[in-house]
């Protein structure tokens, strides 16, 4: 039999994926060096699983049988990790590593698949403002009734004329929650203009304290709350998603 079922789920037996594997990495193996326990182990995946770390391996085995055969026998844990639309960027993944580090480098790449994994979905949620730019400056203008312009900066600011603000928030698990984070950073930044933050001459205030730096963190914090409550009586709607 190639093919066992449990309950629903197909899958090849461990005696046809040893033989499956063997005939891909046939030229290193020894005596000392098998296959059958990584064949045991991918046993117990369903048949889609099987069949993609298969053909993952056939591919590296292409490009270098050594890492085909580390591929086999460190790289099963990946298939927990990534679905079948992630797979082929792991796949990719491996190999550039083995293109700048060797054989070495790729093996440290795979046993630390969980934190490749959790890059690559952050990745994913990241927010970039060069793609939502058109969109936030439409709404700051909405609000402001003239254009604001938008720039790039590691931390968000604005000099009254430009919104500041950070090339990528990746703060949230997910996408939407990351943009809503930037417009609650661009909304902060109009407000103070709108409500009148720069009126009242901050840096020469604050420069008549011992302590000017803490008592510029005192004034933000203080003013982050009057800022607040100045969105939620005139923007409810803004208020709340914020």
């Amino acid at each position: 039999m190639t093919e066992c079922q449990t309950g629903h789920q197909q899958r090849l037996d461990a005696n046809t994926l040893q033989a499956r594997l063997e005939s891909i990495v046939d030229m290193v193996l020894s005596v000392r060096r098998s296959v059958r326990e990584p064949a045991c182990e991918l046993a117990r995946y369903p048949l889609e699983q099987q069949e993609r770390f298969l053909a993952a391996a056939e591919y590296i085995s292409q490009e270098t049988v050594e890492l085909a055969y580390n591929f086999c026998v460190f790289g099963l844990a990946s298939l927990t990790h990534f679905d079948a639309e992630e797979w082929p960027q792991w796949v990719r993944h491996i190999l550039a590593t083995y293109d700048q580090g060797g054989v070495l480098a790729a093996i440290v790449s795979m046993q630390k698949v969980e934190e490749y994994a959790q890059g690559l979905r952050a990745a994913r949620c990241d927010v970039r403002l060069e793609r939502i730019a058109p969109l936030l400056e439409r709404f700051i203008t909405g609000l402001n009734g003239r254009p604001l312009r938008l720039a790039e900066c590691e931390h968000a600011y604005t000099d009254t004329q430009t919104l500041f603000l950070p090339a990528v928030v990746g703060h949230f698990g997910a996408e939407e929650e990351n943009f809503r984070l930037y417009k609650a950073m661009a909304v902060h930044q109009w407000a103070q203009t709108r409500f009148g933050t720069w009126r009242v001459g901050v840096t020469a205030a604050i420069a008549r304290f011992d302590q000017p730096e803490h008592a510029l963190r005192v004034f933000h914090g203080l003013e982050t709350l009057r800022l607040d409550a100045c969105i939620a009586r005139e923007l409810p709607g803004v208020s709340r998603e914020m």
